[in-house]
């Protein structure tokens, strides 16, 4: 069968890219996605602005031949991903956010997963390591992430949705993203898929995560900001494990990189370490 014959019989995607003052990251986003070696009459690129105040949409722009640049401001992450995979009547949705790279054969490989079972709703691929000079902090945080949970390729309950690729249908029969959520939306949507269908993770590639959170108190100020902004929330509406989870992931995270921190400080400075430890008693 030809190249040409090929392309006939693969289903369309739309890849989802939502994005708010990405200017560091963008290029590269896009760069994969373009490179991609999955036909490109079958592929199409949304990126959905939420109100960037940077250059992030100037450089969206110099991909008009193969980007559609959308405007969605205020909105949740959830709301935002819902947007763009409305766009365009797809068989399939991939999301991918606006500071990763993919590797160049992500949907193609995503896709062959998809097609190997009925059953199977979405896959997710694994998040490449920081890199040696990255921060302690960087390098705890991967360790810390859903992706570094598992490995080969295997059912799991739920997928992060840094990288995401999903069968339409199946999106759309479980309601997509759950807007109201501020964060945790992707766990909320793999509980709800789970229980119907097949999600699955595999580490057959990498996706590089740029954006990681880098600093101690760039981490610290993030994890507030979503633990307070969750908090809000789940008092506001009735209890989801979805929304009991907004509140509960942060402070974990939190309290993790607090113990780290005082488990070093405890190494390094034992006299300390012990004065530290009887002002808490």
């Amino acid at each position: 069968m030809s190249n040409s014959d090929i392309s006939l019989v693969l289903p369309t995607i739309t890849v989802v890219v939502p994005v708010k003052n990405e200017e560091a990251h963008i290029d590269q986003c896009l760069q994969s996605l373009i490179s991609q070696d999955y036909p490109r009459d079958k592929v199409i690129i949304v990126v959905v602005d939420n109100g960037s105040t940077d250059n992030t949409r100037d450089i969206v722009r110099r991909y008009r031949d193969r980007v559609v640049l959308l405007e969605k401001k205020d909105g949740t992450i959830a709301s935002l991903r819902n947007y763009g995979a409305r766009y365009q009547d797809s068989e399939l949705i991939a999301f991918l956010d606006g500071d990763c790279v993919a590797p160049v054969n992500w949907l193609s490989i995503g896709y062959k997963i998809l097609m190997e079972d009925d059953e199977i709703a979405c896959v997710g691929f694994k998040s490449s390591k920081p890199y040696e000079e990255a921060s302690w902090v960087a390098k705890v945080w991967h360790e810390m992430s859903s992706s570094s949970k598992y490995s080969g390729t295997r059912t799991v309950p739920w997928l992060s949705s840094f990288n995401l690729i999903l069968k339409r249908h199946l999106f759309d029969t479980v309601g997509g993203f759950d807007e109201q959520l501020m964060t945790c939306e992707d766990y909320d949507l793999g509980t709800r898929l789970s229980q119907r269908y097949k999600v699955i993770f595999s580490d057959i590639l990498c996706v590089a995560h740029l954006g990681v959170v880098d600093g101690v108190y760039e981490f610290f100020m993030k994890e507030l900001w979503r633990g307070k902004n969750n908090f809000t929330s789940f008092l506001k509406e009735k209890f989801t494990i979805g929304a009991f989870l907004g509140v509960v992931v942060p402070l974990w995270q939190v309290m993790t990189i607090l113990l780290f921190i005082i488990n070093i400080f405890l190494k390094i400075i034992p006299s300390w370490g012990a004065f530290f430890l009887m002002c808490l008693a």
